[in-house]
């Protein structure tokens, strides 16, 4: 995207970045992120540069939110928690038997974050995270929390495989137990990373953008890396879209078929007899870049507003209430 702009501008020469990214050295690097978590990154980064020239997977990183359950309400949650009316976890046959779909379809990931909500609260998260630990599908499984509940025995145990990765968000005095469940993840030799947030990306705003076609996919195809969303059997290219479509309600956007791949038929139905092959072009269809319906009423995610910022986790009592964007 940037040197298409470049090229716009009349600059035929540019030099790419990425080596940069090859030989940092992290040590003594003390800013918002863990030097592991900056490493990481910066890996993410290259796998995508992969992806580009076609030689990385089809998809790199899969998203499963578990639970719209929460121990926080954060005004600018990018998952919309506020706006939940009726919170709930997800049912664990479902979450297995929808994420093992997926990961057939595509070949494997290289990471699964499970994610929420706060996915402590999932009532059945050592099982989970066993699932995804022992697939061979995987090679990294993560779980996103926001500091506030302490792990129990069963799940440590679970969290001592040297697949497992535990990333701390901490939100200062919200994250009431972070200091515990970071003395107990390193009493127990588990690989965590923290980020230390100074500030958020506000959310991005909803209405008709009217733009054209090529700025459009222009959008998406900046906003959006080789990765899913899947939440509640639904899978999707943004988690904008998820969050509307799952915790606030399904008409916030106007329908559009391309937005997300629903794998079940109905909602009490059994999984779609050819979600697979469903998925396969759902996937093939992110590496075209062309942007889906949602984009016509989004302004971006925080990839395309970096100047556009909140303070942290600022907390609500109310249950908030979104209009239509159209």
């Amino acid at each position: 995207a940037i040197c298409a702009q470049l090229r716009e501008l009349g600059y035929d020469d540019s030099l790419d970045c990425s080596s940069l990214f090859m030989e940092i050295d992290f040590d003594g690097y003390d800013a918002y992120m863990t030097p592991e978590f900056a490493a990481r990154i910066s890996e993410n980064y290259l796998r995508n540069i992969l992806l580009h020239y076609r030689r990385g997977p089809l998809i790199e990183r899969l998203f499963v939110m578990i639970n719209n359950k929460c121990s926080l309400r954060c005004k600018n949650c990018d998952a919309y928690i506020p706006y939940v009316k009726d919170a709930v976890n997800y049912d664990f046959g479902r979450i297995v038997e929808s994420c093992q779909c997926a990961l057939d379809a595509v070949g494997g990931v290289d990471t699964v974050d499970i994610l929420g909500g706060e996915p402590m609260l999932h009532d059945r998260l050592s099982e989970i995270l066993r699932y995804f630990i022992e697939n061979p599908s995987v090679s990294r499984v993560t779980l996103i929390t926001n500091g506030t509940i302490l792990p129990g025995a069963e799940l440590v145990e679970t969290m001592k495989s040297p697949k497992f990765v535990c990333r701390l968000s901490n939100y200062g005095k919200h994250s009431r137990r972070l200091g515990e469940i970071a003395a107990l993840l390193g009493a127990n030799a588990i690989r965590s990373e923290m980020t230390n947030y100074s500030q958020w990306d506000a959310l991005p705003a909803l209405s008709a953008t009217n733009e054209t076609r090529r700025e459009l996919d222009a959008k998406f195809a900046s906003c959006t890396a080789n990765l899913f969303y899947l939440q509640d059997g639904k899978l999707f290219y943004c988690n904008v879209v998820a969050s509307l479509t799952c915790n606030v309600r399904t008409d916030v956007l106007p329908p559009s078929p391309d937005d997300y791949l629903d794998l079940y038929e109905g909602e009490c139905g059994g999984l779609r007899p050819d979600a697979k092959e469903r998925i396969a072009a759902f996937a093939a269809r992110l590496h075209t870049r062309r942007h889906i319906g949602a984009c016509k009423y989004c302004t971006g995610s925080h990839c395309l507003q970096f100047e556009n910022k909140v303070p942290v986790a600022e907390q609500t009592k109310e249950r908030l209430e979104m209009p239509r964007a159209y």
